[in-house]
Order: structure tokens, then C-alpha cells, then sequence
């Protein structure tokens, strides 16, 4: 099954869907590439807006996909892209954004205070039923990245990230180790994502398939 564990599907919630029809044009190429389910993972900053307010948005938001053709095809898995801020392990309601209350897409920004991120992370592991995914790894030093996967956080790759000869070589070692253990098209993927997949799955071949089965086993395929 091809998964897209980080899709901005959802219009008008982040950059990565600002309209319906962005969101009507991104699920046809979904659909196009074979994708068969998305994690519907809308960028939710708690230092911006409240749980009870995001997630009344993506509800609105989810009722459009009443207007895609052929939406059925796709399963479509609520969630969010969480943004790291202190004081997120002790969120309340936190679970409600997870992937079935117990995955947690996290993004992380620099912050030049990775120690303080780490120990969030430490109880973010210990807080959620399942795991902690850091979704922009890609975007991080190699030291920060260490510092949040040895706390027992997993990483996300993106698909832009894996087109890269020289990217694919310095991250295979982690996707054997599985410390990264999804692959998602991120805020940026807009339509060309989807069409760049067939290219990594062609490059990548059994490392890919990794992916794809972890993403099964984590959502209890």
C-alpha cells in the first residue's frame, strides 16, 4: 500500500492546501500516483490557536472532501503536524490532534536550545500511546537530529528530500536502523509531489517498501 504519512490536504487550515480547489486538484494526483491513504496532517500551532479551534476547522475542512471525485478511493486519516512549542507535553487534549490519538507528527524548529526541545520530546515519548514522529528531520542539523532520535523520537523524511542522489545515500543507513520510518510529502508538496513518488520508489526499491510497511504497522493495517 502506498501511504503518504504527512499530506496538507485540507483547504485553508496551512500553506500546503489555501483553497478548495487546491484540495480537489492535490486528491486527483493523489489518486493518480496510486497513494491509497493520507494522513491529513494540517499544521496545528498551539502557540497560535487552541485545540477546540483547530479541530473545528478541520472539520469544516473534512466536509469538502464531499466534493472530490472518486475521495471514496482514498482513505483519509485525521491528523496534525504538531509545531513544537514549551509546555507541549503537558497540552491538554494533545491526543486529539495525534494519528488515532496515539501518533504525534511533530515539527520542530531551531530553536538554539535543543536540550530543552529533547527533554519535551523524552516526555512527549512518554506521554503518547504510540510514538513521536519528527516530520522535518530533513530541515535539521545532524547534531539536533541526534539529539531528538536518541530521546526515542523516530524521524519523516519527505519525497522532495529523497530525490536527491547524495540524500538518499546519507539517509539509508537511518531507514535500515528505523529511525526513520515514514515518508511524507510535507507543506510544500502542492501538485508535483505525488508525480516525484514513482521516482523514489524506482531509486529507493527495497529501503521504500521499508517505509510503506512501517506506515502499515503503525496505522494497525
Amino acid at each position: 500500500m502506498l501511504i503518504d504519512f504527512d499530506a496538507h490536504i485540507l483547504p485553508g487550515l496551512d500553506s500546503g492546501c489555501p483553497s478548495r480547489l487546491a484540495m480537489i486538484r492535490q486528491m486527483l494526483d493523489i489518486e493518480n500516483a496510486g497513494v491509497e491513504l493520507v494522513v491529513a496532517s494540517s499544521e496545528f500551532d498551539p502557540g497560535i490557536m487552541s485545540i477546540e479551534g483547530f479541530l473545528d476547522k478541520r472539520e469544516d475542512a473534512l466536509a469538502h472532501l464531499g466534493d472530490v471525485p472518486h475521495a471514496e478511493m482514498i482513505t483519509i486519516v485525521p491528523a496534525a503536524e504538531v509545531i513544537w512549542r514549551p509546555g507541549l507535553e503537558r497540552l491538554e487534549g494533545l491526543e486529539d490532534v495525534c494519528v488515532d490519538d496515539r501518533i504525534l507528527l511533530l515539527r520542530v524548529r531551531t530553536t538554539g536550545d535543543i536540550e530543552a526541545v529533547a527533554d519535551s520530546v523524552t516526555a512527549l515519548c512518554d506521554r503518547v500511546k504510540g510514538c513521536v514522529i519528527i516530520t522535518n528531520v530533513d530541515e535539521l542539523n545532524e547534531e539536533d537530529t541526534a539529539a531528538l532520535l536518541d530521546r526515542g523520537a523516530f524521524g519523516m523524511l519527505s519525497f522532495e528530500t529523497l530525490l536527491s542522489r547524495k540524500e538518499r545515500e546519507k539517509w539509508l543507513p537511518a531507514i535500515r536502523d528505523r529511525d526513520i520510518i515514514v515518508l511524507g510529502s510535507g507543506v510544500t508538496g502542492g501538485r508535483d509531489a505525488y508525480k516525484k513518488l514513482s521516482k523514489i520508489r524506482r531509486a529507493m526499491s527495497v529501503e521504500f517498501d521499508t517505509l510503506m510497511l512501517n506506515a502499515e504497522k503503525l496505522l494497525g493495517l
